[in-house]
């Protein structure tokens, strides 16, 4: 084992441990029986065998997964390639870790916009992930019931393959948000059917229930916006968020969500009955991130991304009016032309 003080140069009495020479040579190191190793550093008396595998992202190591065994020959060829898969996914973790910790501090719509760049990004390769683990799971489930083929005496092992091999398609089957583009997942939605779905969802539940939610959706059913569904989903339950908890203080709580067609562009009006936009907030809001109490919701960064989806889509995202009597926000997005338009 390497120890945080260990000096990979000259290690310890010339011993740099087997997981020092992982991270030195970036490959893995499996040891039968350490007490023959020229660079074993003993950390636990009881160790006999060691398999270390390095952490790589982008050609540079970044870690070490290591494990001991008490036994000679503990780890064979299958733990070795089953630690190196392990070892490849926690190096895309942490990497990613490190962006989304560098994007925390990013100022502005530009730090949005990367950050929704980033996660769309992180669903295809998450998407990717998933598949090709499910696809391997439900393998091994077939070579399972090949070998117990001839000896099912418990019915209790097959009712538990049969488990693990419905999520395994089910995890397949999930859809994945598409990353957020002008093209990628786009159709033509009928905006009223959308709110009026979200908003039953929504309202299924708290702290939404305890709003009292008024509908008017003036514009036309047959309406419809290109935009992807799920972006938009997410673009709404921000606002309404932010709606709903504007209103945490008054006695009685409402609502309005209305849409409405202007100038060929369909808009979405969510208004509150709340104690409207603070006079220092107004001039950063939909411009960079607002400072709030750690306890607080709404607002943040949570607008900017909001207003970075709707403008994917062409459309855009203002301040219709704020004060004492509440806030309206509107979503503008142009109408899709009709076949006989």
């Amino acid at each position: 084992m390497v120890g945080d003080k260990t000096d990979l140069t000259t290690g310890v009495t010339g011993r740099i441990g087997v997981a020092g020479r992982a991270i030195i040579t970036g490959m893995s190191q499996r040891v039968g029986d350490v007490h023959s190793d020229p660079d074993y550093l003993r950390a636990n008396s009881s160790t006999r065998s060691e398999l270390a595998v390095p952490i790589v992202f982008a050609g540079e190591v970044i870690g070490v997964i290591n494990v001991e065994h008490p036994e000679e020959n503990a780890f064979d060829h299958d733990s070795q390639s089953m630690l190196e898969s392990l070892a490849a996914q926690s190096a895309v973790a942490i990497h990613n870790a490190q962006l989304y910790e560098e994007l925390k501090h990013t100022k502005g719509l530009v730090g949005a916009r990367t950050a929704l760049a980033w996660t769309g990004m992180m669903s295809s390769t998450w998407r990717h992930a998933i598949e090709k683990h499910a696809f391997t799971i439900r393998e091994q489930v077939e070579l399972l019931r090949r070998r117990m083929a001839q000896d099912l005496k418990s019915s209790a092992v097959a009712e538990r393959l049969d488990m693990i091999e419905k999520m395994a398609n089910k995890i397949i089957e999930k859809p994945i948000t598409p990353p957020l583009s002008a093209e990628e997942g786009v159709a033509s939605i009928p905006l009223n059917d959308l709110i009026r779905e979200r908003t039953t969802r929504l309202w299924s539940n708290e702290p939404y229930k305890s709003v009292k939610l008024r509908p008017d959706l003036t514009l036309s059913d047959s309406a419809t916006i290109r935009t992807s569904s799920e972006w938009l989903r997410r673009a709404l339950d921000i606002l309404i968020d932010n709606a709903v908890e504007a209103t945490a203080d008054q006695a009685e709580r409402t609502l309005t969500i209305s849409t409405r067609e202007e100038a060929n562009r369909a808009e979405i009006l969510i208004c509150d009955n709340g104690r409207g936009i603070p006079d220092e907030v107004l001039p950063k809001l939909l411009q960079e991130p607002i400072g709030k109490p750690k306890e607080a919701k709404g607002l943040g960064m949570g607008l900017l991304f909001a207003q970075t989806i709707i403008q994917t889509y062409g459309g855009d995202v203002q301040v219709g009016s704020t004060g004492l009597n509440g806030t309206t926000m509107i979503i503008s997005l142009p109408l899709e032309e009709s076949e006989g338009s």
